[in-house]
């Protein structure tokens, strides 16, 4: 069922509205066990369709936003660096980018000694 609704969102990646969308299948993966197939089937899928949602959508505020949380929840702070860096000229993406990682570093509960001394932890 995950590949059938991925192949959905790829062939409406220029409607705006299948976002939430995405939200809902980053929500599957996030209660999916650990390394589990349907983990791999949506980091496999998703990435991809991500990152051409977000292209085709560059000045939108709200696409940038959720896209880019998709991003760091299945792929990592990493992907939300280089989808910064591939639309380096939209002040959406970046501005998304950045609450983003503020998030994923946020939600991070091992940090390292000097990290948690900066943060008073």
């Amino acid at each position: 069922i995950v590949v059938h609704c991925l192949e959905v969102l790829r062939r409406r990646v220029l409607d705006v509205s299948i976002v939430v969308h995405c939200l809902e299948v980053v929500r599957v993966f996030q209660v999916a066990e650990e390394g589990s197939s349907t983990q791999r089937q949506i980091r496999e899928g998703l990435g991809s369709l991500l990152q051409r949602l977000g292209d085709a959508h560059a000045s939108q505020d709200v696409v940038q936003k959720t896209v880019l949380l998709a991003h760091g929840v299945i792929m990592g702070p990493a992907a939300v660096v280089s989808f910064m860096e591939r639309l380096d000229g939209s002040l959406p993406c970046w501005l998304a980018g950045i609450k983003t990682l503020g998030h994923i570093y946020d939600d991070l509960e091992e940090l390292d000694t000097g990290a948690r001394a900066a943060r008073g932890l």
